[in-house]
């Protein structure tokens, strides 16, 4: 994604519900129920990689729409090169990027939790204004101070310590290198 000042960043990762008719419940391996997503229909989840272009690098639509964007990953055979290649030192400044359905890893790149924290503050605002509520004064002296964020809560039996550790170190230095 060199076009957008962003090099090392080989392509974007999601998944999207592509709708399907309700499968019947009494199917022997995948029961309709495993197609209801979260959202409240029947679909197939698709998981997606694309480049700066568009251009469609990966696709797996094999995972009902009940299945979760990061257990789709984890079992990608995407995931599984990335992580070799990353254990054999053979990767190294390249990276997907993903929301934060996924895992942060040191091939795959996640927001930061000042991302979510900016995105709920955006959401109260707008609901403020859907309820008509007054706007609260604002102390303009400490607009200036820096942010502090705790540190991510720990994700237990996603990633082993050392490699998370690792994803952290990598996401800071891009955030230092591009975005400061």
């Amino acid at each position: 994604m060199e076009q957008f000042q962003f090099p090392g960043i080989i392509g974007a990762i999601d998944c999207t519900h592509v709708a399907i008719k309700a499968p019947p419940q009494d199917h022997p391996v995948n029961p309709g129920l495993a197609y209801y997503n979260r959202k409240g229909y029947y679909s197939i989840n698709v998981q997606l990689i694309c480049d700066a272009n568009l251009r469609v690098l990966n696709c797996n639509a094999r995972f009902p729409g009940a299945v979760h964007d990061s257990a789709i990953w984890s079992l990608s055979q995407v995931r599984h090169y990335l992580q070799r290649m990353y254990s054999q030192g053979q990767l190294q400044s390249t990276w997907l990027i993903g929301d934060s359905g996924y895992p942060l890893e040191p091939w795959l790149l996640t927001p930061t939790r000042a991302s979510k924290i900016i995105l709920s503050a955006v959401i109260l605002h707008n609901l403020a204004l859907n309820d008509r509520l007054p706007d609260s004064a604002v102390d303009d002296d400490h607009l200036d101070e820096p942010l502090v964020i705790q540190q991510e809560q720990r994700v237990q039996n996603v990633i082993n310590e050392p490699v998370l550790n690792e994803a952290r170190r990598i996401r800071n230095r891009v955030i230092q290198q591009y975005f400061r």
